[in-house]
């Protein structure tokens, strides 16, 4: 990974977590980058050994995405204010992958 992408200064304090998330992009990176060299040596086994690390790292990423995709309820309207919600509703639209 690329340390200097990485730097903290850059980041708020209310985002730190971008920091994290960045670092796991890189890694997805560094593995698909990894997988198309080990494909082009034909080291096949190699491949299937990278590629197994895809899923935890997937989901890893999808899960941060969702978090941060979730509304502030601090910024959300008081429940009387709202319209044809529901109370288990969430306000954010699912995942189609």
């Amino acid at each position: 990974m690329n340390e200097e992408t990485l730097d903290p200064t850059l980041v708020s304090p209310e985002r730190t977590h971008d920091l994290e998330v960045q670092k796991y992009l890189e890694e997805l990176n560094r593995i698909s980058t990894e997988i198309g060299e080990r494909y082009s040596r034909g080291d096949y086994l190699q491949v299937m050994s990278s590629l197994a690390a895809l899923p935890s790292l997937h989901r890893i990423i999808l899960d941060e995405c969702e978090n941060a995709s979730k509304p502030n309820p601090s910024d959300s309207l008081p429940s009387a204010n709202k319209e044809n919600t529901q109370e288990d509703e969430p306000s954010y639209f699912g995942l189609y992958l």
